[in-house]
């Protein structure tokens, strides 16, 4: 969600007695983090410097360190702490190939500074899930440019499901309302459905020759069958 943001661009009055540093002239060397923060800081009045070397410890960068030697995390989470270190109001902070540290306890601990409180917003743009999946709170899938499904996370976890049984009798699954995918193996269908409630669930056990099992899925499967599934028009009856 766009919103109000400062404007990163110096003014005359903010670069009076600056010219060290606004406008990046050839004789500022930005070689470290550090120095890149401070150069940084100058652009926006609001900014928090506490905060800022909060962020630097959070996020495990070097201060000392090269800028031309971080690793591609240390870069994100470089940028991530110069778009957050000036307080944003409201803001939408985009993010490609967006990683944290390598410990997995390490995402729960930044999760406050991806989606802190105080109606601040940021919009990750990922390609691999299982990142995304422990902190974003809406997930949005695109396929092609537009917009196929938004829905809370923890909704889209509940609502779409996995049915694995032998059918009673023959039924054109890509006629069924909500069939995301269907594969058919040695007479059992395996049915990915959306929108699941109580009535839809009664539903498909109702037409299940004996047991059937449900499976819930993760982000990745979820993506998969909303943007390559076949709607059931693949699966012939049995």
């Amino acid at each position: 969600m766009l919103g109000r943001r400062h404007d990163p661009r110096p003014t005359p009055s903010r670069c009076a007695g600056r010219s060290a540093t606004c406008g990046r002239p050839e004789d500022v060397r930005l070689d470290a983090v550090e120095q890149i923060v401070q150069w940084t800081s100058s652009f926006y009045p609001t900014w928090d410097h506490a905060y800022a070397q909060q962020l630097l410890r959070q996020f495990d960068l070097p201060a000392k360190g090269k800028v031309k030697t971080l690793s591609k995390g240390q870069n994100t989470r470089l940028a991530l702490l110069l778009a957050l270190a000036h307080r944003p109001e409201s803001s939408s902070s985009m993010i490609r190939r967006w990683a944290w540290t390598h410990r997995p306890q390490g995402v729960p601990a930044q999760r406050d500074h991806v989606a802190p409180g105080g109606g601040d917003d940021r919009v990750l743009l990922q390609h691999l899930l299982y990142e995304i999946e422990p902190v974003a709170d809406r997930i949005a899938i695109l396929d092609q440019g537009r917009i196929i499904k938004a829905a809370p996370t923890d909704e889209l976890r509940d609502t779409v499901r996995r049915f694995v049984f032998r059918p009673k009798v023959a039924k054109e699954l890509g006629r069924v309302p909500g069939v995301l995918d269907a594969v058919q193996q040695d007479g059992r269908w395996n049915v990915t459905v959306e929108l699941m409630d109580t009535d839809t669930r009664a539903a498909w056990s109702a037409s299940a020759d004996g047991d059937i099992e449900e499976i819930g899925l993760n982000l990745d499967e979820i993506f998969e069958a909303y943007v390559i599934g076949n709607r059931g028009r693949e699966v012939a009856p049995c």
